[in-house]
């Protein structure tokens, strides 16, 4: 078992195609993971990366902490199940299941122990001697399996392995899957296009769309919590129902307003309460989705419910779909805008045509952002900020009825009516500041959203792990002002915004030598000669324990009796070969004997199937002629001696093929009996035959380095030698390479090792022709005397308890550059200082393809 870790891991095709874009994943040990989405969404190539049966082209993906990129797919402890079985049709089941355990050497009888073990667990125990042809579609998706978990693998990779059966028998496997992951205790990556298999099967389902990961959430989080509307309308029978619609909010109450129809429905604000403040506006194009499950038909005229009239009901049982149309008026009653499917028990006393009122569940409503890209959620199940009225007077802010003292940097004309944008983790709880109460607490995924209310209003706030509050509860609230925007809403003039959390430079990728030709800076030869020395160090220690254990090893052997040992390996393997050579002339003579009484038995079952099929339609015929010829004895109507006349030619006719196919059909039965017998026996003798010669082939290899234990020890000693010394020269090649970034100002510096191989992984040898964007936060710098970009002091930002120093640098660009660096003392303006960047907390992007690579 392995967990596997996917760290921005693009595929992108040589015509420029982004299969896969970005996708990060942590899978835990055990874990059991469904990819799905629509046709061409990049699952299927994920998982193909995965397998190593598709190049990466950027990013790092890893099993356990082992980096495997380029790990041939043989050697990354992988089984993978395809859609279309791939089993070897002339093998049996013990074959097709056995064959990847021969191909690794494993000894004859625990390939026996392990194949009966896997088939116990599947249920194809008694199908062993059958070959595919004979089995069914779920039996030979069973064998499938079967070969996989037989490899023990630390990962089991299914890709679509249900598509080809019926739905009766998918349902059915489902079920054998999710047992048999419960048994394995595997780590599980399946993938498919059915949402009905990912909802049912994984412990977490992985949504796609167009080679990004839309969501990442357990089935029952996705149904209820949709991130977005393909997420929404994907995940769900029948679809969700989706409405454009406006929302306007009026004090306590919002209107939502259907655009088709103008339908509106009147909510309370509380119910809506984590919709995103700007989106109350009656001026965003929002998507509304709702269930079916989640609509009831109620009473006429009850507060709050709308018309639908009825088009048509799909009956489904136990349950009732309803199709129909919103209405907002008699006028459009007939309007086919406004579509909704509606989920009921029954629809006694309701006709198509007739209208009725429906109540919406607002708790159980969703809303999209019509105009976004991917159509995101505005109302989301952890909100981000909170858009509250403020003011400021005398440089303090008055907020949900209180004030708080500006910070000296954030110094503002006095406003009247502002509107503040208060991240919820930019909110700070047990913090010096305003009175809150605590009204609820919601623990999303570990993270602790707190519901807080002052002034008659609910904002959010994200707990920190210290943070110990309880619901009831008053505390004291504060906030970090370097992440809050204030925006006059008289003329939309921004007043005071947050400081970027990320600081950009542009950057190239460069190597030790270019660098050197470029600057002959001693100080890189010198760290470079270091790295090479110490890694020189660590193997020479390798190789000199090698050398000491293989001269323990001879010193050993030279007290060992060679001779003495030697003939008794020669004794026990004549006795064995005698032996073992008598049990295969048995096992083929008692297989002939077999076969033989299994031919014989054969040949009699079909010379009496013959015969008796002979003699029943040869009383048949005598039975037709005698009642044919008494009819026409005993009727004389002409009519009926026509119809009766023409009935007994047809069975003269059909007579032959009819005898001929009652044959055929008692022949057939024989013959799958006689082929399983025959399959059974020959796999059974071959299987104890293939054990006997290799008991045979194991002693004489260890009877061939009895006779001579030095040179077998020798070879063993050069061959690991050979390789350490492969190992040796490898790593001193790879120590000798010293990567730069090399800054559009000048700057340059050694990247770490662990970026380095980051960057080579994702990119190779095209590392050197790209460009990239490097961003730092602010507290990556480190102040230097001697090296590093040289920036001016513009000014101290002092946030209270956070502090800035603003500063401008020249990166050869039209205009100067700023970055802000977090420190605990102030600067004089126009100061000059050098600062190096703390690579290993940057981030890295190739900005040709806008690739992530560390």
């Amino acid at each position: 078992m392995a967990g596997l870790k996917l760290e921005h891991i693009y595929k992108v095709y040589a015509n420029g195609t982004k299969a896969v874009n970005d996708i990060s994943l942590d899978i835990k040990n055990g874990e059991f993971i469904v990819f799905v989405g629509p046709s061409g969404c990049g699952k299927s190539t994920t998982l193909r990366m995965i397998a190593g049966l598709e190049d990466i082209t950027a990013g790092e993906l890893y099993i356990d902490s082992d980096i495997v990129n380029d790990v041939e797919p043989k050697d990354r402890d992988i089984a993978m199940v395809f859609q279309n079985y791939a089993l070897y049709p002339h093998m049996t089941v013990f074959e097709n299941m056995a064959f990847g355990l021969r191909l690794r050497h494993i000894p004859n009888d625990v390939i026996q122990e392990k194949v009966l073990w896997a088939a116990d667990i599947l249920g194809i125990k008694d199908y062993l001697d059958r070959k595919p042809r004979n089995m069914s579609g779920g039996q030979r998706q069973r064998v499938a399996l079967g070969r996989s978990i037989l490899r023990d693998p630390k990962v089991m990779l299914l890709d679509e392995p249900l598509s080809n059966l019926d739905a009766k028998l998918r349902t059915q496997m489902r079920t054998e899957i999710a047992k048999l992951h419960q048994k394995l205790k595997t780590t599980f990556i399946y993938v498919t296009h059915d949402q009905t298999e990912a909802m049912t099967l994984g412990d977490r389902v992985v949504v796609m769309k167009g080679g990004r990961i839309q969501q990442v959430d357990t089935p029952k989080n996705l149904y209820n919590y949709p991130s977005n509307k393909f997420v929404a309308g994907f995940i769900g029978t029948p679809q969700m129902n989706f409405f454009p619609v406006t929302l306007k909010r009026d004090g306590e109450s919002v209107s939502v307003l259907f655009k088709d129809n103008d339908a509106t429905l009147q909510v309370a604000y509380n119910k809506l309460i984590k919709v995103l403040p700007e989106y109350l506006d009656g001026a965003h194009n929002i998507t509304l989705g709702i269930r079916c499950e989640s609509v009831s038909v109620v009473e006429d005229n009850t507060e709050g419910s709308i018309k639908v009239k009825i088009s048509h009901f799909e009956e489904l049982g136990a349950e009732c779909l309803i199709y129909g149309s919103i209405a907002s008026d008699e006028e459009n009653i007939n309007s086919t805008k406004g579509q909704i499917i509606i989920r009921v028990n029954s629809v006694d006393n309701l006709q198509p045509g007739d209208v009725i009122s429906c109540l919406f569940d607002m708790d159980k409503t969703y809303f999209f952002d019509a105009d976004s890209e991917d159509e995101e959620t505005i109302i989301p199940r952890i909100p981000t900020i909170n858009t509250l009225d403020a003011a400021i007077k005398n440089n303090e802010l008055h907020l949900l009825g209180n004030k708080l003292a500006l910070p000296p940097i954030l110094q503002t004309p006095d406003l009247q009516d502002g509107q503040l944008i208060l991240p919820s983790d930019a909110v700070l709880l047990c913090h010096d500041g305003f009175k809150a109460k605590v009204e609820k607490i919601e623990v999303i995924n570990k993270t602790r959203l707190v519901h807080l209310l002052a002034g008659d209003r609910i904002f959010f706030a994200i707990a920190k792990h210290e943070d110990v509050i309880s619901e009831g509860e008053e505390i004291s609230v504060g906030l970090d002002f370097t992440k809050l925007t204030l925006i006059n809403k008289k003329d939309e003039a921004v007043m005071f915004s947050p400081i970027a959390s990320l600081d950009a430079f542009d950057a190239t990728f460069t190597n030790y030598q270019s660098v050197m030709t470029k600057s002959n800076n001693p100080e890189f030869s010198a760290y470079k000669d270091k790295k090479v020395a110490e890694v020189a160090s660590k193997m020479d220690e390798k190789i000199k324990e090698a050398e000491d254990e293989f001269a323990k090893a001879k010193e050993e052997l030279s007290t060992h009796d060679t001779a003495k040992e030697l003939a008794d390996k020669q004794a026990a393997y004549n006795k064995l070969c005698a032996d073992n050579k008598a049990e295969i002339a048995s096992t083929n003579a008692q297989y002939k004997a077999d076969m033989k009484e299994i031919n014989d038995t054969y040949n009699s079952a079909v010379k009496d199937a013959k015969e008796k099929n002979e003699a029943l339609f040869k009383a048949k015929l005598e039975k037709e002629e005698v009642e044919f010829k008494t009819f026409k004895e005993n009727n004389t109507d002409k009519e009926i001696l026509k119809r009766r006349s023409d009935a007994y030619h047809m069975f003269k006719d059909n007579y032959h093929l009819d005898k001929e196919n009652s044959l055929n059909l008692v022949l057939k039965g024989l013959n799958l009996d006689f082929e399983s017998k025959v399959s059974t026996l020959e796999a059974n003798k071959k299987r104890k035959v293939e054990l006997l010669k290799k008991e045979i082939s194991d002693a004489k290899a260890d009877l061939k380095i009895a006779a001579n234990p030095l040179a077998h020890l020798e070879k063993q000693h050069q061959a690991r030698m050979k390789d350490l010394a492969k190992e040796k020269e490898e790593a001193l090649l790879k120590a000798s390479y010293i990567f730069f970034l090399e800054f559009a100002n000048g700057y340059d510096d050694i990247l770490a090792e662990t970026i380095s191989n980051k960057l080579i992984q994702g990119l190779g040898t095209r590392v050197f022709t790209k460009r990239y964007k490097v961003e730092m936060p602010h507290d990556g710098y480190v102040l230097s005397t001697d090296k590093g970009i040289e920036v001016v002091v513009e000014n101290n930002l002092d946030y209270g308890e956070t502090f800035f120093v603003r500063c401008s640098y020249d990166d050869n660009a039209s205009e100067r550059q700023y970055l802000y660096i977090k420190t605990n003392e102030a600067y004089t303006k126009g100061e000059k200082l050098r600062v190096t960047l703390d690579l290993e907390k940057s981030q890295i992007t190739e900005t040709d393809m806008n690739i992530r690579l560390y």
